[in-house]
């Protein structure tokens, strides 16, 4: 059996690691004593298939996991039984049952949903918000462990918005291209000669590759 939760990352573990994450998943269910199933081979490790890796210092209320389970459960049971032994500031929100040939959720997403919580004038936020408007080239210098080359980001981002003093950013996200907030946002202020101190961000929706159906904001699916 396969169930995909959807589960929230606050404040109190936002600088755990992806690697870090997976351990306190694993930890969990074998606190709780959950069937969950093994690879096989001569090191079986619990089948859990994560989303994208939210960066350190990131909160979130849109990370997924699919687990893999030796029996069926109702996922209410799974979620209840994981958030009865989970620390502070881990918290499953919701799940559902999948099919057993369904994608896993690393091969369905392609978008990701941001608040970056920043200190800026709004005459500043305008400027930013202008330039994106513009549609014209953002070019980077990305760097590897071999050599720098220029990309150019503005394809990589399709939302931007301020309000509340924050700025509301849509990015690429997924396996084949891939665009952190504060990278596209970063670049956008310099471009636009505006300084920013970036105070936090949140990721609150992610957006499926077949016609960016949305995940997230109270769906397990």
């Amino acid at each position: 059996m396969k169930i995909r939760l959807r589960y929230a990352k606050g404040d109190e573990i936002k600088y755990i690691s992806h690697l870090d994450t997976l351990k306190l998943f694993e930890r969990a269910s074998r606190r709780c004593g959950l069937p969950v199933a093994y690879t096989e081979g001569f090191n079986p490790r619990p089948r859990f298939v994560f989303g994208n890796p939210l960066p350190l210092g990131v909160t979130s209320e849109c990370e997924f996991v699919d687990v893999y389970l030796d029996k069926d459960m109702i996922p209410e049971e799974v979620f209840r039984d994981l958030n009865s032994v989970m620390p502070k500031g881990l918290r499953i929100l919701d799940g559902k049952a999948l099919s057993a040939n369904a994608d896993n959720i690393m091969n369905e997403v392609s978008r990701s949903e941001y608040v970056v919580k920043v200190e800026m004038s709004g005459d500043d936020a305008r400027k930013v918000i202008e330039l994106y408007e513009s549609n014209s080239p953002l070019v980077i210098v990305k760097k590897s462990k071999n050599r720098e080359r220029e990309v150019d980001i503005r394809p990589m981002i399709h939302s931007l918005e301020f309000n509340d003093q924050a700025f509301h950013i849509i990015t690429d996200a997924g396996n084949t291209s891939n665009l952190r907030p504060e990278v596209a946002l970063i670049a956008l202020c310099e471009h636009a000669g505006v300084n920013v101190k970036i105070t936090g961000i949140h990721r609150t929706k992610l957006f499926k590759v077949s016609e960016l159906l949305e995940y997230g904001k109270g769906t397990g699916n």
